[in-house]
């Protein structure tokens, strides 16, 4: 007995110490930054965080989940992340079923949620599945649901409506008060295409690739929130060697291109998140459409327009989805004639267009969009604060632009105005919202769970046609034109290819290696 004590004390100790450390939220995103920002090998950080090789190279090959989970969670100290049950598809369904009839002004029970969700059960053959007070609680904690709500059909006018507006707003102050609203996107489509409308059907060619969905939100101060672009696919090809998370918009995808409640309720969570972390509380005006979620938030109060009153004037339509797509459509027209020397035709061109193109011409739109633009899109709507906006809008010079480069482009007969309204009326979400449609629609989503990518008409370039295969590479290039600009006189292309070319140099920085032997070297020669 006494000569096996002292193996089993060793084998308690050699047990003890191999237990696994399970990093928090905010200690995996460290981990990440060490890696990122600070360069740190894997050894390093093992060592800092006093974990094994096998956890650091998960944290880092998860990098883009776990920082999207960081920003939409304001306790960083969870240390396991939710997951899917095995009834994910019936609550799924359900919520967006929720969702709907919410959004119709209907009132809903805890038991006709549990009635429903036993009816998508047997459709979907789960026998097992009850219903119970239990997955009841567990749906509504998820989703922030609070039942028993009174809800009535609100004839309330649109006068009604202004006219309470300004008690409703009074509290909050201008960076505080803010309306999203989505809008659909042919971005590809030219001048002489004719628009798709509500009523027209669109082929499942025009709606899934031609077409994004855009969410725009804005705040009264001006202030414009990063984009939210819906497209087909998870990961298109051309994002194929890009870090989603890392794109210039929030980009998310689902096999319509439409805008959903899950997509939506994720963006929620992490708009209320970043305003968390800014100490602000904000009152986010939506409209009654099926794809917004009732929840409730911490420091985001949702306030909705009357329903039954889709004429009601929304500041996100009183210019500023529109002063987006003229300049988004100024960009692509710019790109059309600057690539016209290469192409046999325009529709040749227009094909050439990439998602990613895309993604990048709608940031640039909505940075292009002036503050005050903004703020007046919200004072036509009815909001007032007592201030006086300042400053004047140049959305004629822009729009002239625009039917200047449609006329250098061969489109004389065709009018800037209806090229910009387009897509004015795209569908952004499903229309219909019964039990069928619904378990359709989230089964297709779930056996297409797989990352998909685009496969038609997306454009890549392909590495090996590209002469540019390092930073030191592209700093030359960055040279060359830089001396471009200086002998054209243009200043502001200067300037934002010396931007280009500091960030090349600090990349190439980073890959030489012995860098003071190389620079005395140098001195000696």
């Amino acid at each position: 007995m006494q000569e096996n004590f002292p193996c089993f004390s060793l084998a308690v100790v050699i047990m003890a110490s191999k237990t696994r450390i399970v990093l928090d939220l905010n200690t995996r995103v460290k981990v990440i930054h060490a890696s990122e920002r600070d360069k740190k090998s894997v050894k390093q950080i093992m060592k800092m965080f006093n974990v094994g090789k096998t956890q650091v190279y998960e944290i880092l090959k998860k990098k883009t989940e776990i920082l999207k989970q960081w920003e939409n969670c304001a306790n960083g100290k969870i240390k396991r992340e939710l997951k899917k049950t095995a009834n994910e598809n019936i609550n799924e369904i359900v919520w967006e079923w929720f969702v709907s009839v919410k959004a119709k002004n209907h009132c809903v029970s805890g038991p006709m949620v549990q009635q429903y969700a036993k009816k998508i059960a047997q459709i979907l053959g789960k026998t097992e599945f009850k219903a119970s007070n239990g997955w009841l609680e567990s749906f509504r904690k998820r989703h922030r649901i609070v039942f028993n709500e009174l809800s009535e059909k609100n004839s309330e006018t649109i006068e009604e409506w202004v006219a309470k507006l300004t008690s409703i707003i009074e509290e909050y102050k201008r960076e505080n008060i803010a309306n999203g609203d989505e809008t659909g996107l042919f971005f590809r489509a030219l001048p002489d295409e004719s628009p798709c409308l509500k009523s027209e059907q669109c082929s499942e060619r025009k709606l899934g690739e031609e077409r994004l969905t855009v969410f725009l939100c804005g705040f009264m101060s001006g202030e414009m929130e990063k984009p939210l672009v819906i497209g087909k696919a998870t990961k298109p090809l051309c994002f194929r060697n890009m870090d989603i998370w890392k794109l210039p918009v929030e980009w998310q995808s689902n096999k319509n291109a439409w805008m959903t409640s899950k997509i939506m309720e994720e963006w929620l969570i992490a708009f209320n998140g970043r305003m968390k972390k800014q100490n602000r509380h904000v009152l986010l005006f939506l409209d009654n459409a099926t794809c917004h979620p009732h929840i409730e938030l911490s420091n985001v109060r949702l306030t909705w327009f009357p329903p039954n009153t889709t004429s009601l004037p929304q500041p996100m339509n009183q210019g500023a989805i529109r002063t987006v797509k003229m300049h988004y459509r100024k960009l692509l027209m710019q790109s059309l004639l600057a690539n016209m020397n290469h192409i046999t035709s325009v529709s040749g061109l227009a094909a050439t267009m990439s998602v990613l193109d895309a993604v990048i011409w709608i940031s640039q739109a909505v940075k292009k969009l002036l503050p005050e633009t903004v703020t007046k899109c919200f004072e036509r709507a009815g909001f007032s604060t007592g201030e006086v906006t300042a400053g004047n809008e140049n959305n004629e010079i822009d729009q002239q632009d625009l039917q200047n480069y449609m006329n250098d482009a061969g489109f004389n007969n065709c009018n800037a105005d209806d090229y910009i309204d387009i897509d004015k009326d795209v569908q952004t979400e499903p229309d219909t919202m019964d039990i069928d449609a619904l378990v359709k629609n989230i089964g297709e989503s779930w056996k297409g769970d797989k990352e998909k990518e685009e496969e038609e008409n997306d454009i890549v370039l392909e590495q090996e046609k590209c002469r540019v295969k390092t930073y030191e590479d592209a700093v030359n290039c960055l040279k060359e034109l830089q001396q471009f600009a200086l002998n054209w006189n243009d200043a502001d292309m200067l300037y934002k290819i010396s931007q280009a070319k500091v960030i090349a140099e600090s990349q190439a920085a980073k890959s030489v290696t012995c860098v003071q032997k190389t620079l005395a070297s140098l001195m000696k020669q």
